[in-house]
């Protein structure tokens, strides 16, 4: 029998008539010891699929805790996954515990005097345990499965690839060949994620996916550019419980004010600068049926416990095909309903591009992470980390370590022993007789708490990828916590008696605090101004401009009927009548406006970016500052001397463009951003060749495809 009788036992008391075909097919394959990834829709039960088989074996073979490590990509994530874990092992004498920051001082006690195993943690988290907590890990040698829930956030990034990291130093840390187990609603490339992951295990692997498709129902809504009419297409759309999804923390504030002058409200605001508090308190709210709808950005994309959802409505267009499917997936919650949603939109653009999204999405066609993205700095932390609290250890060792990751892979002896150098340089690293020890320049320049220094390093902060600007804590003079405000926001606009708008309310400000950067607000005051936050941004992927592409041919050709087909072949009727042609995925409309010339191409993004960036560092070069260049998700402007400065930049050969390439992103604003980021990695200044060098290679994953 592949489950214990016990879990058997536990299925039939659920009153479940049996496992459904992703939890049957995943318990045989589990049991056979492959490594597995489960790619299905939200409500098909992954995570029981993945677990169940899991502590039937821990039952089965008498596991010794630590047995399992259950890694999901969201803090606000290890609570609700705890509690359905123990729902099950409260049962089976297996012990659940979580890791995070947040737990108490006699919860952390407890988890020594009674070890789980199963421990439910961040890849942070993760971090901490093996880098920091000697006495704790001891336990983990014990591990030997590795279940990661959500995986297509992580793979990709540098989150993902400290997790593969981490997961090659379980594997050499316990000896075993760890079974990973990956679980996904949507995910590109399946094969190239799970390898991604898996790394250097032995074990065959299997990709799970259900049969069955789950149907789709989406409308689309065409409105008026105002907030009003936004706000009314919202009210008529929602059938509570819903969620309203929106791409910037400023258009979900700004939106639940336009929905409260007409009088409606029973809707919370759920995003990453509202406290966690607050947050808790919206998702209880839903779940409970007491909120008609929350309006959210993606902290509620992934699959934190709201119950059901009725509906969901999206605000513009997510940009990619995996962020739609992850907001319309949140709706329908069991097996074989609809997801059910409604996009709005505003502008022909969006139009285009959100019917791009529902026919990839139809399709089941979605965007490839870049499973090639090897950032060295994560490499630099890992090789630190590893020896902080460890005797020197060979070299070889650590570098048949970062061989065992995937994302790290083909990594040669030579490229390991130049970041080893690097590390030496900045002394971080020393080695003697082939042997390596942490530096003594680590704790100057990440401090704990208590020793920093203004602009200093926090020590927690050496452990995690997660980036953020620096924000101010906005909190009521009885120490609630009601959110943060982005610093830049807090010094350039905001003064006592503002009043701003935070978790769909209205605070005044009480007092500033530039020095412990916190913000006291009382609640109450009219209207209120919404605050600016930066980095919310979502950029269009290359598939989903390639398909807008084809969908305006077809709409003109009259060979598709979409909603609102006559709005897309007027505008194309124009570009016919005024320059000859409609912009496509291989032609781009050049117009003069307003002493710009303008250029309207549909394609990625980043592409859009690299372009712009060449052009403005190759014009500037020639004329001087009076050049400017503008971009945006539908093209370009160009301010110039040169009557066609796109053509005159095609025209460069290859190795004119590579140069050209090099030396702009150079110039970009982020450059500066990105050196001072890498810097404290590796130990050296930011001015340092091999640190540029990395810094330009991360840019042109990050913001510019010149490919």
């Amino acid at each position: 029998m592949i489950l214990h009788p016990k879990v058997v036992e536990l299925v039939r008391e659920r009153g479940w008539r049996g496992l459904n075909e992703i939890q049957v097919e995943a318990s045989e394959y589990i049991a056979k010891g492959y490594n597995v990834l489960i790619v299905a829709p939200t409500g098909y039960g992954k995570t029981e699929a993945a677990v169940l088989p899991i502590m039937s074996r821990i039952l089965y073979e008498g596991a010794k805790p630590i047995a399992v490590v259950y890694v999901t990509p969201l803090r606000a994530l290890i609570n609700d996954i705890t509690r359905r874990l123990r729902e099950w092992g409260d049962r089976l004498g297996i012990v659940v515990a979580r890791r995070h920051s947040d737990i108490s001082k006699a919860e952390k006690k407890l988890r020594m005097k009674r070890v789980p195993h199963i421990i439910v943690i961040t890849p942070e988290g993760l971090e901490i345990e093996l880098d920091w907590a000697h006495k704790f890990r001891r336990f983990y040698r014990n591990v030997r499965w590795v279940v990661i829930d959500e995986v297509h956030d992580l793979v990709g990034t540098k989150r993902g690839a400290q997790l593969a990291l981490l997961i090659s130093r379980l594997r050499a840390f316990t000896g075993r060949d760890l079974q990973i187990v990956m679980l996904s609603a949507t995910v590109g490339n399946p094969p190239a994620v799970a390898r991604y992951f898996v790394g250097s295990s032995k074990r065959p692997l299997k990709i799970i996916t259900s049969s069955a498709r789950k149907p789709m129902e989406v409308t689309l809504r065409l409105v008026d550019e105002d907030w009003e009419s936004m706000a009314k297409a919202v009210a008529e759309l929602m059938e509570p419980p819903t969620i309203v999804f929106v791409n910037s923390r400023y258009f979900g504030e700004r939106l639940r004010e336009e929905l409260e002058r007409l009088g409606i409200r029973n809707v919370m605001v759920h995003h990453s600068s509202v406290s966690k508090e607050l947050r808790e308190e919206s998702e209880r709210l839903l779940k409970e049926g007491r909120v008609a709808g929350v309006i959210a950005t993606k902290t509620l994309e992934l699959g934190i416990d709201v119950g059901y959802v009725k509906k969901v409505v999206v605000m513009g267009s997510p940009a990619q095909v995996q962020t739609f499917l992850q907001r319309i997936g949140r709706s329908g919650h069991t097996m074989g309903e609809a997801m059910r949603g409604a996009v709005i939109v505003w502008h022909p653009v969006q139009l285009l591009e959100a019917l791009a999204l529902l026919h990839l999405a139809e399709q089941g066609v979605l965007e490839e992470p870049d499973t090639g993205y090897a950032p060295l700095d994560v490499v630099a932390r890992m090789l630190v980390g590893s020896l902080l609290k460890s005797e020197p250890v060979r070299l070889e060792e650590l570098y048949e370590i970062v061989r065992g990751s995937g994302p790290y892979s083909s990594m040669s002896r030579e490229e390991f022993s130049r970041l080893v150098e690097l590390l030496k340089r900045g002394r971080l690293l020393e080695v003697a007789d082939g042997r390596v020890r942490a530096g003594p320049r680590f704790y100057t320049i990440w401090r704990f708490e208590h020793e920093r220094r203004w602009g200093g390093h926090g020590f927690t902060e050496f452990f995690t990828f997660i980036s953020s600007l620096p924000e101010f804590v906005v909190r009521t003079s009885d120490g609630r916590e009601v959110g943060k405000l982005d610093a830049h926001y807090v010094f350039r606009y905001l003064r006592s008696d503002d009043v701003i708008r935070l978790a769909g309310r209205s605070w005044r400000v009480v007092r500033i605090d530039d020095r412990l950067y916190t913000v006291e607000v009382e609640e109450g005051g009219e209207g209120g101004e919404v605050p600016l936050w930066r980095g919310d941004t979502a950029r269009r992927s290359g598939i989903v401009a390639k398909q807008m592409a084809r969908l305006l041919e077809e709409v003109c050709r009259g060979a598709l009927r979409v909603p609102f087909a006559e709005v897309l072949k007027a505008v194309a009727d124009r570009y016919l009548s005024e320059v000859g042609a409609h912009p496509s995925a291989s032609v781009v409309i050049r117009e003069r406006v307003n002493g710009y010339t303008v250029y309207t191409l549909l394609a990625d993004e980043r592409v859009v970016e690299a372009l712009g960036l060449m052009l403005l560092y190759r014009l500037s070069s020639e004329e001087g500052l009076g050049v400017e260049v503008k971009t945006s998700h539908v093209g370009l402007a160009v301010k110039t001397g040169h009557p066609d400065p796109l053509s005159m930049l095609l025209s460069l050969s290859r190795v004119e463009l590579e140069e050209l390439a090099l030396e702009s992103v150079k110039r970009s604003p982020y450059f500066r951003m990105k050196l001072r980021e890498l810097a404290p990695s590796f130990g050296v200044r930011d001015d340092d060749e091999d640190l540029a060098v990395e810094a330009l290679r991360q840019l042109q994953h990050e913001y510019y495809d010149f490919v």
